[in-house]
Order: C-alpha cells, then structure tokens, then sequence
C-alpha cells in the first residue's frame, strides 16, 4: 500500500499527516481517486475548524450529502461510522459535509468551492461525455468503463494535483451552522420474525395479519 501511495503521490506537494490519512483511507477503500482526496482533506479541516480530535464515540458528528468514495475518506478520517450512529447520510447529491461537536453544541458546513469545481472542469466534462457515450450500458458497466478510460490518465493526474495542492481556503467554503443534533445510537430488544425465524430490531418489526414480521417479510 505504502508503494503504491508513493507511486500516485510522485512529484506532488502532500503533507506527512495527510499522506499517512490517505494510506489510511486507500486502504479502507480499495483505491486513490479525487472523491477519496475531497473527503480526507474535508474530514481534517472538518476536526480542526470544531478543534476536536478523531471520535472515539459519538461525541463528533458528521453528516454527508452524498454517497461518493468522499464519503469513506470522512468516516477514515473523523472516526464518524455507520456503525457507531454518528455518521449520517443525506442523499442531496451535494460535495458537502456538516461536522457538529456534541459538547461545544457548534456546526461547522464544508463544501467544495466554485473556484475548486472551475479547475475540475475539464475532468468534470470529460467524465459528462463518457456517461453520455456510454449510457446504452447498465449502469455498474458505465461506471467501470468511466473508471478504467480515466485512471491514471494525465487528466486524473491533473485533477488529483489541484485537489492536493490547493490551499483549503481556495478548495473549500466553510461556514458555521446549527443543527439540531439527532439523539445518540440506541440499543433496542430483538423480536423474532414469525416468516423467516430471524432475529429484528423491536422498533423494526411489522405486524402483518396479526404476526411479528420483519419489513422484508412485510414487503416481500
């Protein structure tokens, strides 16, 4: 991983702590790419604008407004994961993300600059005339064929140049905003599907012609 960080980071102007983030984050997602660069470089402003440091529980925040490899790039880097209850996704198709510190009850929002998506045009476009090339293609083969025309291409070199080299202040606005913050992760009793004999959530069970049901059950 260490050698193939190296390779993609040839030549370019990168921090020893985002380097070791981005080891870190590749390693979680399988590869380097500008969405992965975004969310790392979003997550470390994100934790120095609120002053905190990584979360270990849910005392940090994060919510994302979209599901792109920026996201995974947050979760690496805040320490906010599904799986703790503190990240948390709005499918608003937007390059943003809020941070919210529980204790100091202060938000920060994060999203990509104009200045930032002017320099990305020519990759952003070239990408636009891909999809439009190929979009007869299911969808996941649309996706796969963007990827490999584009990787390691001198236009994604490019791309991912800027997103590297810019100084946060030109690749991202940020601005404070209040939230209201969702209540912490709840641990709930598990019922049993009278369907399928699987184990639910309390909260998630359904009741279909007088049975215990999971929503599967409910809906299939």
């Amino acid at each position: 991983m260490e050698e193939y960080i190296a390779r993609r980071l040839k030549g370019l102007e990168v921090g020893e702590e985002e380097r070791e983030w981005l080891e870190r984050a590749v390693d979680f997602h399988g590869h380097l790419c500008g969405g992965l660069i975004i969310g790392v470089r979003m997550g470390l402003l994100g934790l120095k604008e609120l002053g905190v440091r990584r979360a270990k529980g849910e005392e940090l925040l994060a919510i994302v407004e979209n599901d792109t490899c920026a996201a995974d790039g947050i979760q690496v880097v805040t320490g906010c994961t599904f799986g703790k209850g503190n990240f948390i996704f709005r499918d608003w198709g937007k390059m943003a993300a809020t941070f919210y510190d529980r204790n100091k009850k202060r938000g920060v929002r994060i999203s990509i600059s104009p200045e930032a998506l002017e320099k990305m045009r020519e990759f952003r476009e070239m990408i636009h005339k891909l999809l439009k090339e190929k979009g007869n293609l299911p969808f996941e083969e649309v996706f796969e064929e963007v990827r490999r025309e584009l990787s390691g291409s001198n236009l994604e070199k490019k791309m991912e140049k800027t997103l590297l080299e810019m100084d946060d202040d030109k690749l991202f606005d940020v601005r404070e905003v209040e939230i209201e913050a969702p209540a912490k992760a709840r641990m709930f009793a598990s019922v049993i599907c009278e369907e399928c004999g699987e184990a639910v959530m309390e909260p998630r069970a359904r009741l279909k012609l007088g049975k215990i049901v999971c929503i599967p059950c409910l809906e299939g």
